[in-house]
């Protein structure tokens, strides 16, 4: 027999045992409109940053669609002998974060097509996904940037209020990994060791003002001509699911 072990080998081991692959995203190189780094929670305590695009335009009719794709609705999770399937729960609180800007803004949602895209694959927990959802639909009927170095988790009550989340430590080593400079979480999960944090600045928020005030930018901010409108491709009508 041999004594080495070649890369075929390796595939060979991860095909086999069906491994879901660990993502490790980047965030952008600049601003972009109505997109947002989202942050979550995939398998036994791995973080990922996920991206949150967001496309709106308004109906000229005045009755707009809101539609979703890319969620993934179930994870499977293998580990001590058990199987444990986590379902997503990202276009449940899609409708609740419409509720809350339908309030916090000027304009009827109602009015315009919105989609909002999770590309990449990965289960979304749309509660923790708040807050991004939020930002990113804001982003994109004002049409004010995100900047590209903030990374946010969080859920929204219907009152705007930023509730606490799981697996903060985790998704804020997945930020770090990612690039960004700062992390947006709920105020609730703060812990004092984040205040030996070096190589990001941690920033705990309490409402959607706070988010929304730190995530965005003026255009005086950005580099002239760096400013990116998030592009979603249109998906056939069998990979897209409505939300009436």
């Amino acid at each position: 027999g041999r004594f080495e072990l070649h890369e075929d080998d390796i595939e060979w081991v991860v095909n086999s045992s069906q491994l879901s692959p660990r993502p490790e995203r980047k965030i952008k190189d600049s601003p972009e409109i109505g997109y947002v780094n989202g942050l979550a929670v995939y398998g036994p305590n791995m973080g990922t940053l996920i991206e949150i695009e967001v496309s709106s335009r308004l109906n000229p009719r005045g009755r707009g669609k809101l539609t979703v794709t890319g969620v993934v609705e179930e994870e499977e999770m293998r580990g001590g002998g058990r199987v444990i399937r986590r379902k997503g729960m990202a276009r449940e609180s899609v409708e609740n974060v419409l509720t809350i800007l339908n309030h916090f803004m000027d304009v009827d949602l109602e009015e315009f097509d919105i989609h909002i895209s999770f590309p990449g694959g990965i289960p979304v927990d749309g509660t923790s996904a708040g807050i991004g959802i939020a930002t990113a639909i804001y982003s994109s009927i004002t049409g004010k940037p995100v900047d590209n170095k903030v990374a946010m988790t969080g859920e929204l009550s219907v009152r705007g209020d930023v509730r606490p989340v799981g697996g903060v430590v985790t998704k804020i080593e997945a930020a770090r990994r990612a690039g960004a400079a700062r992390v947006l979480i709920p105020e609730q999960n703060w812990q004092h060791i984040f205040d030996q944090e070096e190589e990001l600045e941690i920033i705990p928020v309490k409402n959607l003002d706070q988010v929304l005030k730190l995530a965005l930018m003026d255009t005086s901010e950005t580099d002239s001509g760096h400013i990116v409108h998030s592009r979603i491709d249109a998906c056939p009508a069998s990979a897209s699911a409505s939300v009436s």
